[in-house]
């Protein structure tokens, strides 16, 4: 003979996978969500928003640029700035976007003309060259709980990066 829960026992079982379909449904949504953050703060950047761009980093900010010291945000903001003053017409294309947990992986490519002196980091600087640069790099962001980024890493072939500009 079959037996079948009683309504209470019915119920309880009905309140947990409820729960645990919620709590899956949260954390699909907060991964679409740090992926759109992510997109949008690569097109602050890449706008050279840097007000804006601010806000969406965490008391604490740090940033791994991939050559050179780790920053905190105001030395990552004259590091970009100095991007941008290197490479006037830097542009990246976002190949890949892909979330998981707190933490977004970005697969990019970018180009630009190399026309001021690029910071190498640590007091080494590469006068202007006026050749053209394109490079892959990986960008990891670690979001805390507020969706804020709390770091932020590069990782990339700057070997390959510094043959293009000699």
């Amino acid at each position: 003979m079959v037996q079948c829960p009683s309504h209470d026992e019915a119920n309880r079982g009905c309140s947990t996978m409820f729960r645990a379909l919620n709590t899956c449904k949260q954390e699909a949504t907060m991964e679409i969500d740090l992926e759109q953050r992510f997109r949008r703060i690569e097109q602050l950047w890449t706008s050279q928003n840097w007000a804006e761009w601010a806000t969406t980093t965490a008391p604490g900010y740090t940033f791994a640029p991939g050559i050179g010291p780790d920053r905190n945000l105001s030395s990552a903001l004259a590091w970009s700035r100095g991007m941008f003053s290197a490479f006037p017409d830097l542009s990246q294309t976002l190949e890949h976007v892909i979330p998981t947990g707190d933490v977004v992986v970005g697969v990019a490519v970018c180009r630009g003309t190399h026309c001021g002196t690029l910071d190498l980091g640590l007091g080494a600087q590469l006068p202007p060259t006026g050749r053209t640069l394109q490079f892959a790099y990986v960008k990891v962001l670690r979001f805390d709980h507020d969706g804020l980024v709390a770091h932020d890493r590069q990782y990339f072939d700057a070997a390959k990066l510094l043959r293009q500009l000699r």
